[in-house]
């Protein structure tokens, strides 16, 4: 592997790192919105 292959990689792993955390944070805000509606509704 050269240098530059491995800076890609790392820069992947990076990326996907920060896309994961984003989507699960993304997740975390639906599910608060939706039990608040939820318990608006009850």
């Amino acid at each position: 592997m050269s240098k530059n292959e491995k800076c890609e990689l790392a820069n992947i792993s990076y990326v996907k790192g920060i896309l994961s955390a984003m989507v699960r944070l993304l997740f975390l805000r639906i599910n608060v919105t939706f039990k608040e509606k939820t318990d608006n509704f009850s």
